[in-house]
């Protein structure tokens, strides 16, 4: 055979991707899986009042009296007959629906029954125990009953009439089934809980002690003002002489790229602010004197609702075909970084007529947006829902239908009940095409990572796919992992060299429950992954790693051991 001079093919992706979980934000106070599965525990039990079971969990804040109304309208009395509003459920929906005549408050009761099914998932949370005060095994139950009922279209069997009143001894339940059907309505219903407890949370945060943003608004803007510099630093380079480099990953593509196990949009909301500002007085460069403006890329096709608009229209966020065509021929100069949701979220939409994804985020450029999470069904005082169609006006003023939210494609109505959001559950297959377009491009993106950092992510055990797509690349030696998770050990990086003789340290000296607080299970499942050597940590708590500023980021995102010449200025 004949040697060719074709060359060759690399194409560049990012360098370091962070997985962002839960224990990330777990200091701005947003409920962590376990503390969510406990709360929809709690509200199911049968020895309280729904009132005070909502206000012990502390976990709606703003919402409680709604939510009682919303909940008891949709059937809490397990002695009740399902198909028959009692008295208590009709004083319910009367306060609900008090905007609107008799028959649109039973006809719209009707409805949201038939969306969201309390009564079926209350009696699935009976059936299931609570094992060791562990709040994430219970909801990745929960889950996984009723998603096999569904995919499987059978039936659960779960028990009839509970308790004949509180304070009373218990009757002998008989038993039912409950059909495919109610088992989706449960599911919408637990779905809606999740989400009113992550917003709820926030809000609380940001009215009650809006300081704790303030690191995490730093660190967006120190990952701006890198990929800032880091365009510059390209930019000087001397291959930038040919017109084709701008339109080239090399040029454009950030070498970050972060991957969010949340389903919240925080993180994502504060990095938009943060380009924006970065945007607002961008430095020149090029061989045409362009600003350089840094954008999102999502991986798939999905409109953004405009933020500081008075219409549902629509901003299309770039990606790499607009950066690679605009770069091209100079009209601007753009960078891209890859922000993942895997498993969806909250602020995401599926439109069922059109079948296009779009994304709400705040009503105004700021921050701490008062109108960052949609709102849930029903009116509250928290949530800061504004219609910006006639369409959008008519149905919360007609039908109570607060969520509603236009699709800005094809102009069809999108409520709470059309959130893609793939949950903790074994059943992971059944989610729409733009999630599995989502998770393709990030299997490939972490295949060629030099260094991934599982920031407040514990590599969980169900989560059977990450884990997979990681322990495909054990035999590769090239690739170096940062586990920043825990909150007890010491505010420094405990080196690849020494983590090893740290863990069997603490394991000798803390008691067993101790070990979550100090990052044993997550370390020990990423040196299993990676390799003994090729793993550190940081145990001292989030934001702590990052207080130090830009260098602290730096060191997070660029370690010597995965980056020997460091982060390019």
């Amino acid at each position: 055979m004949t040697k060719t001079n074709l060359p060759s093919y690399n194409l560049n992706w990012a360098e370091t991707t962070i997985f962002w979980g839960a224990g990330a934000t777990s200091s701005l106070k947003l409920p962590t899986t376990n503390e969510m599965g406990k709360i929809v525990h709690r509200l199911a039990a049968t020895d309280d009042l729904l009132g005070k079971k909502i206000k012990k969990t502390e976990a709606f804040n703003g919402i409680e009296e709604e939510l009682e109304a919303f909940l008891c309208l949709l059937g809490d009395d397990l002695n009740s007959d399902y198909g028959i509003f009692s008295e208590k459920e009709k004083v319910a929906y009367k306060k609900i629906f008090s905007a609107l005549s008799p028959e649109r408050q039973i006809s719209q009761a009707v409805y949201w029954r038939t969306l969201y099914d309390w009564d079926a998932l209350r009696r699935l949370i009976l059936k299931i125990p609570l094992q060791n005060d562990d709040g994430a095994q219970f909801l990745l139950d929960l889950y996984n009953i009723i998603d096999g009922g569904i995919m499987n279209h059978r039936g659960v069997e779960v028990g009839g009439k509970v308790e004949k009143k509180i304070g009373e001894d218990k009757e002998e339940a008989s038993l039912f089934v409950l059909e495919p059907r109610r088992l989706t309505g449960a599911r919408s219903i637990l779905n809606l809980l999740l989400q009113m407890m992550m917003a709820c949370a926030y809000y609380k945060t940001e009215k009650g002690d809006p300081t704790l943003f303030d690191p995490y608004i730093k660190l967006a803007d120190i990952l701006a003002e890198l990929m800032q510099r880091e365009g510059r630093y390209r930019d000087s380079m001397a291959v930038h002489k040919n017109p084709d480099f701008y339109s080239s990953r090399e040029f454009y593509l950030f070498s970050y790229a972060i991957v969010s196990m949340n389903f919240d949009p925080i993180l994502l909301w504060l990095i938009f602010n943060a380009h924006k500002r970065k945007n607002d007085k961008a430095p020149r460069i090029g061989r045409y004197n362009q600003e350089l403006k840094l954008f999102h890329d999502f991986s798939i096709f999905m409109g953004v609702r405009r933020v500081d608009g008075d219409s549902p229209a629509v901003w299309y966020p770039f990606n790499e075909t607009v950066a690679q065509r605009v770069n091209g021929y100079q009209q601007r100069v753009t960078r891209i970084g890859k922000f993942y949701f895997p498993h969806g979220s909250t602020n995401f939409r599926e439109c069922i007529h059109c079948g296009k994804l779009s994304m709400t985020l705040g009503n105004e450029w700021r921050d701490l947006s008062d109108s960052l999470f949609p709102s849930p069904p029903f009116k509250t005082e928290l949530f800061q829902s504004k219609p910006r169609s006639k369409e959008e006006a008519e149905d919360q003023e007609q039908r109570n239908q607060y969520d509603a939210i236009q699709c800005p494609f094809c102009g069809h109505m999108t409520y709470s009940t059309d959130i893609p959001m793939v949950m903790q559950t074994s059943y992971k297959g059944n989610h729409p095409s733009f999630i599995e377009e989502i998770q393709r491009d990030l299997k490939v993106c972490l295949e060629k990572s030099r260094h991934i950092v599982l920031m407040g992510y514990s590599l969980p055990k169900d989560d059977l796919v990450w884990r997979s797509v990681l322990v495909a690349q054990r035999n590769d030696n090239k690739k170096f992992c940062s586990v920043i998770v825990g909150f007890k050990g010491p505010k420094k990086w405990i080196n690849s060299r020494e983590l090893a003789s740290w863990v069997v340290k603490i394991k000798e000296e803390k008691k067993p429950q101790e070990y979550k607080a100090y990052g044993i299970p997550a370390i020990e499942s990423a040196i299993a992954i990676f390799g003994e050597g090729r793993v550190r940590a940081y145990t001292g708590g989030v934001p702590n790693v990052w207080e130090g500023g830009m260098q602290d980021v730096i060191d997070m995102l660029y370690p010597v051991d995965a980056f020997p010449s460091g982060f390019p200025f």
